[in-house]
């Protein structure tokens, strides 16, 4: 409780210092090649390189899992950025990101068998056997901060840090007669680095890259919009 009470304390913190600031951009990316894409791949490149292992004993079981990725990597992210220096700025993303498996399954016992020359020895036999598919959301929510290296009217580049949480939705689409099961995963720390990053484009509007790694991608592309207060329009 103590710590759900700080987050909301510092949350609300940060929503009055960004009110206060003349200069807000808001945008949207599009990002490629996740931490959570890469490290799903990383896992099943594992499983297909690995062995099935033999039987200890008579009562040993064991079960199988094979995945295969099924859809594009690229995730969605929305930024909030204000400004609290001309060249530091500080500002929250929330982002979304889906892996889409195919996912095949199976259960082993340990069974007494015969080979050829009439030896006995301890083997597998397959028990049961599920296919389906895997859909696994991930919702992230990260606070930002941003330096700008140089500013000019229609170009900028700057690097980005980003840090924060990680929540885990899945569920599995079972195709033989079993029911579906959803399920909510513990959630875990998310980060995102970009040291190389872009903005080109008019005033107020521009379009964006960002080359690092992490939450968004190995690279994110989207538009970004830069609106000011009425008071320090009125003072250029």
């Amino acid at each position: 409780m103590k710590r759900i009470s700080l987050i909301i304390f510092l949350f609300i913190g940060f929503i009055f210092s960004c009110l206060a600031q003349p200069e807000h951009r808001i945008a949207i990316g599009f990002g490629g090649l996740s931490h959570g894409f890469n490290h799903a791949l990383a896992d099943i490149l594992t499983d297909v390189e690995d062995c099935q292992r033999s039987p200890r004993d008579i009562n040993d079981t064991d079960e199988r899992t094979e995945e295969h990725m099924l859809i594009l990597p690229v995730n969605l992210n929305l930024h909030y950025e204000c400004t609290l220096k001309n060249h530091f700025s500080i500002g929250l993303c929330l982002g979304y990101d889906k892996l889409r498996m195919n996912q095949e399954s199976w259960s082993y016992v340990a069974a007494e068998k015969v080979d050829r020359y009439g030896d006995g020895y301890i083997g597998w036999n397959r028990v049961s056997e599920d296919n389906g598919y895997l859909h696994r959301h991930i919702i992230f929510i990260m606070p930002e901060a941003t330096v700008y290296w140089f500013k000019k009217e229609r170009f900028s580049m700057y690097s980005k840090f980003g840090a924060g949480v990680r929540f885990n939705i899945e569920k599995r689409e079972f195709l033989t007669s079993r029911s579906d099961i959803t399920e909510f995963k513990e959630h875990h720390f998310y980060f995102q680095g970009s040291p190389i990053c872009f903005e080109v484009g008019k005033k107020n509007l521009r379009s964006f890259g960002e080359f690092g790694y992490g939450a968004q991608g190995i690279g994110q592309f989207g538009v970004k919009y830069t609106f000011k207060k009425k008071e320090d329009r009125v003072g250029e």
